[in-house]
């Protein structure tokens, strides 16, 4: 395995927070102190339905105090406007003012964490639906839905025009979120990251943790007698530097980010392993990222939600993490709830404060220690004392795990050079699901032929609908993938994905079991995701009387992947990315940066989609879908605004260093040797439509290759059937000039398969990469557009631009060199 580089400190220069027991530094503090909780009877939604009136709500917050009356117009979603405000406090508090008037000078990007997204939103959309208040589901409601709105909303209203990455895994998304900042500023791909996550109370998410019966009667009281969890909601930031960057404007400097770490349980949907083994292992992987021992760390900011599981699973994971050392433990949970998706950022500020005034936060209302609960928790009295690091973790639905290291700046302190290259990273196998069958070989043969695998959507989606047509996955089981793997249980966007995802394995020449899984990983990318239809059925109408049992651990964006995980025995680095269009080619490049530095020794990269009914009835509705010859005949229709045909399916690429590949004899199919990532500000609710960004993402990749714009032999993209592709061609143009551009081949999947807005990029790459493999030549282009249809496809592999963008304006850049080459 490639050795680790090298960690370069990442400094936090400021902080923003929002939160059930303050919303500014100080008022934190002042509560830390005072070892006083803000869990109170929940004033947001009506509570008799419940076991519980209590959870943690951010009382008197007023957005008109944070937000334009542009922007209140434009993100009416609580989630939003508590991401924002926390956002700009943090921003404040680095002594730094970003807005889209005065954006961002240095290298800037912008790392969000949420669990529930636009869910308020979405509860809205279904009192509409069900006629309980007035209203219509329009384009506006649809963008609100989304993870990777949150994304959007703060680079459009502070102008970050860098790389924006939203992260969704549930309750660990800001944690990891503050992880990923820490990587773009130790590898050098970032000057400056704003980072962080918010989430709102919900009345959905309520019920389904009522329904669990995970929610305590009382207050929550983590490790001790009055079991169970109190939901809470608030958001919180982070401005994290490079040493150069902080000195060159005099920041002041409030701590540093030191290391991170994820994995995956690979046991069960909602319940951790009993036996802490993946907190256990994430903690430590996260204290040897930070090139420190157990020795070194003073307090741990334990996960504590309250629950039995929880409690007890972690309880074990830190007494085989310290051995016969003492560390107190507590949960910050005790003072504010579990804030879900912003639960970790809220966490780690919180113990940030403390400890910069030599103090260890109380657990809260703690009676008697709980059976299997025998640690030192700092029962209902913040302790003074002076050390120099602590430990803040967060583990979620789907086994998803994060762990950061935070510690002390001292101003005299070396910082590490890196003095080897990142390994290169080599992209070895590949699988795919989609709507021409299942695998390679049957995607290979149906883009040979010129088929479309667009189906009548009669028989699964009901009702009359105009648009008639859809790439759907046919009908599978386990005989079709692996007899070992159940798929029973399931939802279709999960057996996508597990389908999907064992295949790569299998192309890569990667078996299925403990040995190989411990070191796999997956990076998985979203977009609508899974359906909730059954959830918000239950919950809307009833108050949250009824819930959706079954179904509720399944609706977080990150229980595809988890999924994944349990069924292949997955338990390396893991976590899900909500980018929008085209998302699996940008967990690709997140692939790429943990494999490369050394966190990752092998990972699965790509996404998956779903559509299900309401998915497809929405975008019907709203006008988004193709209908009647231009449906039958997909193809590109620049005249046409909006329009698209969906499809559905997964796809996912094996990412390892090139050295391990060698070593074990795996193909080596391409390399990854240059990326470009930035993010348009142009529109929130309209299309951004401006090629310039996509072009400064091409024009870096190029660089970060050492390429020239004639170096480019192929263009491997995404077309939706609208005018949206423009962009594409123009980007092209503006980059590589505009000769070249309009002779280079493109090649996609997308006329063939139907659009699956998160897979389809992943799709084509795991065609071509299999057409490469196999000595194949590439499938002929059925786009309508002769211009672009009788360009000649190379022969064989050769230099790959893969570009990606999205309505919102993200844009991705990749440059791919053939496995062999020098």
């Amino acid at each position: 395995m490639t050795a680790r580089l090298p960690n370069r400190p990442a400094l936090v220069t400021g902080m923003g927070i929002l939160c059930p027991v303050g919303r500014s530094r100080q008022e934190v503090l002042d509560a830390l102190r005072q070892g006083r909780s803000g869990i109170d009877e929940i004033a947001a939604f009506d509570t008799s339905a419940f076991r519980t009136p209590f959870g943690g709500e951010v009382r008197s917050f007023d957005p008109a105090e944070h937000l334009t009356k542009a922007e209140l117009e434009d993100m009416p979603d609580r989630s939003l406007q508590l991401a924002l405000a926390a956002a700009r406090r943090a921003l404040e508090d680095a002594g730094l003012c970003w807005s889209r008037d005065d954006p961002p000078k240095s290298r800037a990007a912008l790392v969000v964490g949420t669990c529930n997204g636009g869910l308020s939103t979405a509860e809205q959309q279904y009192r509409i639906l069900l006629g309980m208040q007035p209203g219509r589901f329009d384009r506006k409601m649809n963008l609100l839905i989304r993870y990777h709105t949150m994304g959007k909303a703060l680079s459009y209203a502070l102008g970050v025009t860098g790389p924006t990455w939203v992260v969704t895994t549930a309750c660990s998304s800001s944690t990891t979120a503050l992880g990923l900042a820490f990587e773009l500023v130790s590898r050098g791909a970032a000057d400056v990251v704003l980072a962080g996550g918010a989430d709102a109370m919900c009345l959905a998410t309520m019920a389904g943790f009522d329904a669990l019966k995970a929610t305590s009667t009382g207050r929550t009281a983590p490790f001790s007698t009055s079991v169970g969890l109190n939901l809470g909601e608030g958001a919180a930031f982070w401005v994290v530097e490079s040493p150069a960057h902080a000195s060159a404007r005099g920041a002041r400097v409030d701590g540093e980010l030191q290391g991170y770490a994820l994995s995956a349980d690979a046991h069960h949907p909602t319940a951790p392993d009993p036996r802490g083994d993946g907190a256990y292992r994430t903690m430590s992987a996260a204290i040897e990222s930070a090139g420190v021992d157990i020795g070194d760390i003073g307090a741990i900011n334990a996960h504590g939600t309250g629950t039995d599981a929880n409690d007890r699973t972690e309880t074990k994971a830190v007494l085989r993490l310290c051995g016969a050392k003492s560390i107190p433990v507590y949960s910050f949970k005790s003072q504010v709830g579990h804030c879900l998706g912003a639960a970790g950022a809220v966490e780690a500020t919180a113990g940030l404060l403390a400890m910069q005034n030599d103090l260890i936060p109380a657990t809260c209302n703690f009676g008697e220690a709980r059976p299997g609960c025998g640690l030192d928790y700092v029962p209902n009295t913040p302790r003074p004392a002076h050390y120099d690091r602590f430990v803040s973790s967060n583990y979620a639905f789907g086994g998803n795990n994060a762990s950061i290291i935070v510690g002390r700046h001292h101003p005299g302190r070396p910082v590490p050079e890196v003095t080897a290259p990142e390994a290169p990273t080599a992209l070895t196998g590949a699988g795919a699901v989609c709507s021409l069958g299942l695998d390679l070989e049957p995607l290979l043969e149906g883009l040979h032929e010129g088929r479309r695998g667009l189906v009548p959507v009669a028989g699964r989606v009901p009702g009359a609908t105009r648009a008639r047509l859809a790439g759907l996955v046919p009908p599978f089981s386990e005989r079709h993938v692996d007899r070992r793997l159940d798929l029973r249980n399931m939802n279709s966007i999960s057996r996508y994905a597990t389908a999907a995802a064992r295949f790569a394995l299998k192309h890569c020449g990667a078996r299925v079991g403990p040995r190989e899984g411990a070191v796999t990983g997956i990076v998985s990318g979203v977009y609508v995701g899974p359906e909730e239809e059954g959830q918000m059925q239950a919950v809307i109408p009833t108050g949250g009387a009824c819930a959706d049992i079954a179904g509720f651990s399944q609706i977080v964006a990150n229980a595809t992947a988890g999924w994944v995980s349990n069924a292949l025995l997955l338990k390396g680095y893991s976590t899900t990315v909500a980018q929008g269009a085209d998302a699996g080619l940008f967990a690709l490049l997140l692939a790429h940066f943990a494999v490369s530095s050394g966190r990752a020794r092998r990972l699965l990269a790509g996404a998956a989609d779903e559509l299900y009914p309401r998915y497809f009835q929405n975008y019907d509705g709203l006008g988004l879908l193709h209908k009647g010859a231009d449906e039958q005949s997909y193809g590109l229709r620049p005249s046409a605004r909006h329009r698209r045909v969906l499809g559905e399916g997964a796809a996912y690429i094996a990412v390892e260093t090139k050295r391990d590949a060698l070593e074990r004899g795996a193909p080596i199919l391409a390399e990854l040797r240059g990326f470009g990532m930035t993010t348009d500000t142009q529109g929130f609710h309209e299309p951004n439509r401006d090629p310039a960004g996509l072009a400064r993402a091409i024009d870096e990749a190029l660089v970060c290759a050492g390429w020239s714009p004639a170096d480019v032999e192929l263009v491997l993209w995404t077309p939706q059937g609208n005018s949206g592709d423009l962009k594409l061609l123009e980007g092209l143009s503006r980059s590589l000039g505009a000769g070249p551009a309009e002779r280079l081949p493109l090649v996609t999947s997308v006329f063939h398969t139907g659009l699956g807005e998160a897979s389809s990029g992943t799709v084509t790459l795991a065609a071509v990469l299999a057409a490469w493999s196999e000595g194949r030549p590439l499938w002929k282009q059925i786009t309508g557009l002769s211009d672009i249809d009788q360009r000649r496809l190379p022969t064989g592999p050769v230099r790959t631009l893969v570009i990606a963008s999205s309505e919102l304006g993200f844009n991705l850049a990749l440059a791919l060199e053939p496995g062999g080459a020098s």
